[in-house]
């Protein structure tokens, strides 16, 4: 949920193709965070890919921070952003590879289903403390409150 909450602001800061080109650094995070708390074992190539990735994602940045704009204090921050996000994302998925890694023998459609079923029940207890916070900013919440699930269906 954080992950795609952070990656959503991005896209308002710095292009999508960019956004879309820094995502791919989960790759990376996924791949430290293994091999420090999974204790895996990154091989030769696993390194190579690994090394890829970060110039990609080098370039990719420095695309969006060379690129003409209006809003220059913005793209760093998109930038910064965006890879925060994807280590959470990251954070979830070797979290989740720790806790779930035992459980071979649990089909993994009911996984998904329980994991869907999870997801669930934390949105009908976020919703609707968030249609009942006010919000000023119109551009942000044309509502005047931070959610307005009702909208959505008119």
């Amino acid at each position: 949920m954080t992950e795609t909450s952070l990656k959503n602001v991005t896209l308002t800061m710095i292009s999508t193709s960019v956004t879309q080109m820094l995502r791919s650094s989960v790759v990376v995070f996924s791949a430290l965070l293994a091999l420090i708390f999974l204790k895996k074992k990154l091989y030769r190539h696993h390194v190579t890919s690994i090394g890829i990735i970060v110039t990609g994602i080098f370039l990719g940045g420095l695309s969006q921070m060379l690129s003409s704009s209006k809003e220059v204090l913005l793209k760093p921050i998109g930038v910064i952003i965006v890879l925060v996000a994807q280590l959470f994302g990251a954070t979830g998925y070797v979290v989740e590879e720790k806790f779930l890694g035992d459980f071979d023998d649990v089909d993994p459609i009911y996984m998904i289903g329980i994991e869907g079923l999870w997801s669930l029940l934390i949105w009908c207890i976020v919703l609707p403390i968030l249609q009942i916070i006010p919000c000023d900013n119109l551009d942000l919440c044309p509502f005047d409150r931070l959610e307005n699930s009702l909208q959505a269906f008119e």
